[in-house]
């Protein structure tokens, strides 16, 4: 199966070097459950549950969940849906994206990516009844897009920098610091595991818009345009390396390394933020 853009296999790559590519998805069917039926949680026992997660999200307690291949956080049906990707079905996957992903990110910095590696978080709203937790968390994410495109001038800081109840991306070769909000919801069942959520990127096409232009004077460019333009042959070159290197026999999806770039760079547009799991 290929995709229509370019943005959707820049999280694919980076996440399928640490498990390979993931399985075909399909749909979890669900039966009805009536409300007694349901664990009964007190708030502050959700309160917590919703930390211990947040907790392994975080870099780099979320390495030892990715090794573990199926975290014993997640229900082995679970589902998730995050906005501005996709619908993720069943405990290996979901582990995969939501521990895998950002571990390998900050195991390979390296690597090109349009994501950052989260290294803290605060909880801005929670709400929750039952067993369904609701939090607006803001976090600080680590970002590494540019360090292996551009040099890193001398007196540029790259520690992260945290203000309260944000979370924060920090595009480290940009000297750039964005907050970022993720608002979710998050269903348990009795063994206190994930069973359900669905997580939110508040404004995530504004910060996304900010990083491009801050990227101008970085690259030596005179405007986002060429931003994409320099950004999609790099990508391009990213994913290629990674589809021959993972995707051999009958999981592979080129003919060779020159045909993987020039489907990516010539057949596809680069795609807008929303688009990351548009197939």
């Amino acid at each position: 199966m290929r995709v229509v853009n370019l943005f959707f296999w820049a999280g694919i790559a980076v996440a399928s070097t640490l498990h390979g590519l993931p399985s075909n998805i399909s749909s979890t069917g669900r039966g009805n459950i009536s409300a007694s039926q349901q664990p009964d949680f007190t708030f502050d026992e959700l309160y917590s549950l919703q930390k211990q997660f947040l907790d392994h999200f975080i870099s780099p307690a979320n390495v030892q969940e990715a090794k573990a291949i199926n975290s014993t956080l997640l229900a082995e049906d679970c589902l998730g849906r995050v906005d501005i990707t996709r619908t993720f079905s069943g405990r290996e996957l979901n582990t995969e994206y939501l521990f895998g992903l950002f571990a390998n990110l900050a195991a390979t910095p390296d690597s090109l990516s349009l994501l950052g590696v989260p290294i803290s978080y605060e909880i801005l709203h929670f709400a929750a009844n039952q067993n369904i937790a609701s939090a607006a968390t803001k976090s600080v994410f680590l970002f590494l897009l540019f360090q292996n495109l551009v040099h890193v001038p001398p007196g540029i800081k790259t520690d992260p920098v945290a203000a309260l109840y944000r979370f924060m991306f920090n595009f480290t070769a940009l000297n750039l610091v964005l907050p970022i909000r993720i608002d979710t919801w998050n269903s348990f069942n009795a063994q206190k595991q994930i069973s359900q959520y669905d997580a939110t990127f508040v404004w995530w096409d504004w910060a996304f818009a900010t990083l491009l232009e801050a990227a101008v004077p970085v690259l030596g460019v005179n405007s986002t345009a060429q931003v994409v333009q320099a950004l999609t042959g790099a990508l391009a070159k990213s994913i290629c390396s990674t589809a021959t290197t993972y995707c051999k026999g009958t999981d592979a999806q080129y003919g060779s390394t020159q045909e993987c770039e020039g489907y990516l760079t010539k057949e596809i547009r680069f795609g807008a933020p929303y688009e990351l799991g548009t197939l």
